[in-house]
């Protein structure tokens, strides 16, 4: 009996993810096989979208569509990973803007899932001073809050962190003129400490 029980419970628990994946719509799919299930990222060079807010989500649609930031070629982590590699500006221009407000509203719906990852522990008071001193104001709660509109820091991966902030100092990504004047007076010290900071919370 508890064998049936079980064997039923499996069967429904396929059945009923088999139906979410077949109501949602093809253009959110193709995001998740880069940004993972639900916009949650198992890949270190790709960011968690899952939580994130909407408007955010659809300003960084805007900052693509007008070439005010730059992309990334990637290869697709799930479904047909036989498809050319892609990148963000190629994914954009193709939606509508009811189809970038759909999956915006999706993924802010979804929760977020801070990455596992490893990180320096002697490194992490140091680095919180700084996201308090440096990041607080607009990336709240150590990093965490969505209410300014702002990215997720906390939790997300290091690589793709380390990536973004990259091309802000090279000035490849738009970002308001407080947020550059901010990270270009940063160390490479202080960068890493920052890193570990935001890794450290899992």
């Amino acid at each position: 009996m508890k064998i049936l029980r079980l064997s039923l419970l499996v069967l429904i628990t396929f059945t009923c993810n088999n139906l979410v994946k077949a109501g949602t719509p093809d253009f959110i799919i193709e995001c998740m096989d880069c940004h993972g299930k639900n916009g949650v990222s198992l890949e270190p060079d790709v960011p968690s979208i899952a939580g994130i807010s909407a408007n955010f989500i659809e300003e960084t649609f805007a900052a693509y569509i007008y070439d005010l930031r730059n992309s990334v070629e990637s290869k697709y982590r799930l479904g047909d990973t036989s498809r050319a590699p892609t990148d963000m500006k190629k994914i954009a221009k193709k939606l509508t803007e009811d189809q970038i407000i759909e999956a915006a509203k999706y993924f802010a719906a979804k929760p977020y899932v801070a990455a596992k990852q490893d990180f320096d522990k002697s490194l992490v008071d140091k680095g919180e001073k700084i996201h308090i001193r440096k990041c607080e104001k607009c990336h709240g709660n150590g990093g965490s809050s969505v209410e300014e509109d702002a990215a997720i820091l906390a939790g997300q991966w290091t690589p793709y962190l380390r990536n973004a902030i990259k091309h802000i100092v090279d000035s490849t990504r738009d970002v308001d003129m407080e947020m550059i004047k901010k990270v270009e007076k940063l160390s490479d010290e202080e960068w890493e400490a920052l890193l570990n900071f935001y890794a450290s919370q899992q």
